[in-house]
């Protein structure tokens, strides 16, 4: 039996980010669907307005949304029947008026300067980095659909309940004075954005009509691991139980992202990390 489910928003994928998302478009009255194996019930009875299907269930419905934000970190290999699943994407059962992908800077090569979207700034045999091939997927799928993608490349998201990165590794030895790893060199220059700035920046760009099929959402602004130490410093945390972390040899020393495009497309002023760690730290 068919299901029929219309949506304002439909999430592919769910983890701690995701569910940041979901909750500040429930609080705009979205009516949300999210498609993941990682089924939240705590989250889902205590939110109207929101749905979770798996992959598997998925097919079974005729889905019609506003928007579709693909969270993927890979080629979901993880999905029973891929290809069964694909092919209802594919199908009038899976209808979206734009899609997005959440993908990273990792794309990127490491530069000194900021590196706007070009393609010359990709990393040499990008075509194995994992967010790239999703990229291509996507936008294939998308146009084969005739729905307009966009690749949003996000750089280094930190915040509350994130865990992962250098500043959630932080955040999580502060509350549980745990060793910290860090690499030697703490001249590594990464471009550190809140996430609450990426949730508005989101928001706002899933409500007018894009041509980009590709933009940065980013700071633009380049934070060392040294610089980073001395703000949580200067508010009063020190770590003393810190070890040197050993780096691959494809380990980027700075990724900066220019966030020009974005800025001419929403009026885009992210939060400094001293600021938003500020205002995390006093949690």
């Amino acid at each position: 039996m068919i299901h029929a489910l219309e949506v304002d928003t439909v999430f592919f994928g769910y983890g701690n980010f995701t569910h940041k998302l979901i909750l500040d478009l429930l609080n705009k009255n979205q009516k949300i669907l999210c498609i993941t194996n990682n089924y939240d019930s705590k989250t889902s009875e205590n939110s109207q307005g929101l749905n979770f299907i798996t992959y598997q269930n998925a097919i079974n419905y005729k889905i019609n949304s506003n928007t579709s934000i693909f969270t993927w970190r890979q080629d979901p290999n993880f999905i029973v029947n891929k290809d069964n699943f694909f092919d209802w994407l594919k199908s009038d059962s899976f209808l979206t008026e734009r899609s997005f992908l959440l993908s990273s800077a990792s794309v990127y090569k490491d530069s000194p300067v900021p590196l706007t979207e070009s393609p010359e700034n990709l990393e040499s045999q990008v075509e194995l980095n994992d967010k790239y091939v999703l990229e291509i997927l996507l936008t294939d799928l998308m146009k084969y659909k005739n729905s307009p993608h966009i690749n949003l490349r996000i750089s280094n998201v930190y915040g509350a309940n994130l865990d992962y990165g250098f500043i959630g590794s932080l955040m999580k030895s502060v509350k549980s004075n745990g060793t910290v790893d860090i690499v030697e060199d703490q001249e590594v220059v990464r471009d550190y954005i809140y996430v609450d700035d990426v949730s508005r920046a989101i928001q706002e760009l899933t409500m007018i009509d894009i041509t980009k099929e590709i933009l940065n959402i980013s700071t633009g602004i380049g934070t060392s691991i040294g610089q980073i130490l001395e703000i949580f410093s200067s508010k009063g945390f020190n770590f003393q139980k810190m070890q040197t972390m050993v780096i691959g040899e494809n380990f980027k020393q700075s990724s900066v992202l220019n966030c020009d495009e974005l800025s001419r497309i929403i009026h885009w002023k992210p939060i400094t990390v001293d600021d938003a760690l500020g205002f995390m730290l006093k949690k």
